[in-house]
C-alpha cells in the first residue's frame, strides 16, 4: 500500500519532507496519531509550512492533548490565515480545550472567511464540511443539516464528510440520525479518535454507540 512506498522512499531518503508530509496523512487517516507527532515534529523542524503545523496539531488533538493542538493550530493560522481549515482546527482544539467563548469566536471567523471565499468563487470542495462544523458549534442547526447534506452530495464515499454529519446531528440532539452517521463513518474506516470528543459526550452511555466506537476512545 501507500505507506510501504513512503517507507521504502525515506530508507533511502529519511529527511524527504514532501515524502514525510504524505505518509503524515496516511498516519492520520490510520489513526496512529502518535506516528504522526513524530513524523510532524520532523516536517516542521525541516520545513515549518503551515500543512506541517495542521498536522502536528492534529496529532496532538487526537491524543488528546487540546492545549498543545492550540499552539500548533495558532502558527498554522499565522503562516496560511486564509485557509479555513486552520482556523476551523483551531476552533475544535479551544473546543476541547473547555475554552468556549476562544471557540466561538475562531468558529465566526471560519465561517465569515468560508463565506468570502464562496462570494469570491475561490474555495474547494471542503468548505461545505467546514461550514457545516463551524456552524453545528455555534448552534445554527438546520444551517449546518443543509451543509453537511450538500458536503454529501459531493463526497458520498468520504469518512471525514460522514464524520462531518455525526457531528452536525450530535450537537442537534439527533441521536438516530448521530449513529446512523456514525456507522456509516466507521464503515468508511474512519478513526474512532474522531468520535472521542465532547459533541459525542451524550452518547458515551448509548449501547448503539458504544457497539460501534472502541471503548478506549468512548472514555476520554
Amino acid at each position: 500500500g501507500a505507506r510501504k512506498v513512503l517507507e521504502a522512499i525515506l530508507a533511502q531518503a529519511p529527511d524527504n519532507v514532501v515524502t514525510l508530509a504524505r505518509l503524515s496523512y496516511v498516519e492520520i487517516n490510520a489513526g496512529d496519531y502518535a506516528r504522526v507527532e513524530r513524523i510532524c515534529r520532523k516536517t516542521v523542524a525541516l520545513r515549518g509550512s503551515s500543512l506541517d503545523y495542521n498536522n502536528l496539531g492534529t496529532a496532538l488533538f487526537y491524543q488528546h492533548r487540546p492545549r498543545e493542538a492550540v499552539e500548533a493550530f495558532q502558527k498554522a493560522v499565522a503562516l496560511a490565515p486564509k485557509r479555513p481549515a486552520n482556523l476551523s482546527n483551531l476552533a475544535d482544539a479551544y473546543f476541547w480545550s473547555g475554552d468556549i467563548e476562544a471557540a466561538t469566536r475562531t468558529y465566526r471567523s471560519a465561517l465569515a472567511l468560508c463565506d468570502r471565499l464562496l462570494a469570491q468563487g475561490s474555495y474547494d470542495a471542503s468548505i461545505h464540511v467546514i461550514r457545516a462544523l463551524c456552524l453545528a458549534h455555534l448552534g445554527r442547526g438546520a444551517e449546518a443539516v443543509l451543509e453537511s447534506q450538500a458536503a454529501i452530495e459531493q463526497s458520498p464515499r468520504d469518512a471525514y464528510t460522514a464524520f462531518t454529519a455525526a457531528v452536525v446531528a450530535a450537537l442537534n440532539g439527533d441521536t438516530q440520525a448521530c449513529l446512523a452517521w456514525t456507522q456509516m463513518a466507521r464503515q468508511l474506516k474512519s478513526p474512532p479518535e474522531w468520535f472521542s470528543g465532547p459533541e459525542f459526550a451524550a452518547l458515551r452511555s448509548n449501547r448503539a454507540f458504544a457497539a460501534l466506537v472502541p471503548a478506549s476512545a468512548r472514555a476520554r
